[in-house]
């Protein structure tokens, strides 16, 4: 059941939502590694699209923002995908904000592709804590090599997509984290905040370290860094936690006092050659 019926603070997730990413883009423009792959476009008022022309990958080609404050119109779906097409780009998909219409974006070719789930939890609510055999530490920008290797590895990503990843180490409102088993760094997680929210960005664990806490201690220990700041809510996108396919990053947010706001279409375009 979505427990999100307040308007304005579903604007203020979708809205950090949206910073975050284009602080990922941005961050990625300014890196040799990085920056002739990825690229965003502005299209009106708090809508941006963002690309990476080297990788097929969903996540990284997608449109965030339409709907969340103006209407959806024909001529800005026909500039967003001729952008996409210019670039390349075989295919991308447009989350669709909570109370928008999707019609409009059926009639000009978009298909029901997937939903993520947007989760949220009240930051006074106390954790459940749970025994952590590993320790935690900031990551700055000299772990950028073991930010990037971790993320790629769990993945599975090409080391292009770590990188992007690690490229906001040290940026204004964000703080990452490494765990550590000894000497050797296992997991990494993000946390960006907006205003009084503070959003879980990317978390990734080594698959030899899978299911041993790290995941559990990076939830909590962000928690706690965005209670510190002065956040009022948590936020977090996940995949769908479904019986035929679950999502354990969804079963593990659940554990630790987020509940689901609500669930967020994704609609796929497919550009014809």
């Amino acid at each position: 059941m979505n427990v999100l019926t307040n308007t304005s603070l579903s604007h203020s997730l979708e809205q950090a939502e949206l910073t975050y990413w284009q602080e990922y883009l941005i961050a990625a423009s300014t890196f040799p590694e990085t920056a002739p792959y990825f690229d965003l476009q502005p299209f009106g008022k708090e809508v941006v699209a963002g690309l990476c022309r080297e990788h097929d990958i969903l996540a990284f080609n997608r449109c965030l923002g339409l709907g969340l404050t103006t209407d959806l119109n024909p001529a800005q779906l026909k500039q967003i995908t001729a952008y996409y097409a210019q670039a390349g780009v075989p295919r991308f998909f447009v989350p669709v904000f909570p109370g928008t219409d999707p019609c409009l974006l059926e009639k000009h070719g978009f298909k029901p592709y997937n939903n993520w789930a947007k989760l949220i939890r009240r930051i006074h609510l106390p954790l459940r804590e749970t025994p952590c055999p590993f320790q935690l530490r900031p990551a700055t920008t000299a772990d950028r090599d073991t930010f990037a290797r971790i993320v790629t590895t769990a993945f599975n990503w090409p080391d292009l997509l770590g990188y992007f990843f690690a490229s906001t180490l040290e940026r204004p409102n964000w703080h990452h984290s490494i765990v550590m088993s000894g000497a050797k760094a296992v997991a990494v997680g993000a946390l960006f905040i907006h205003g009084n929210i503070g959003v879980m960005a990317v978390a990734a664990t080594l698959p030899e370290y899978r299911n041993r806490g790290a995941q559990n201690a990076l939830i909590q220990h962000r928690i706690r860094q965005a209670r510190e700041l002065g956040c009022r809510y948590m936020s977090v996108e996940t995949a769908e936690n479904k019986p035929d396919t679950p999502s354990i990053s969804c079963q593990n947010m659940l554990k630790q006092g987020f509940e689901l706001a609500y669930l967020r279409p994704n609609y796929l375009k497919i550009i014809k050659k």
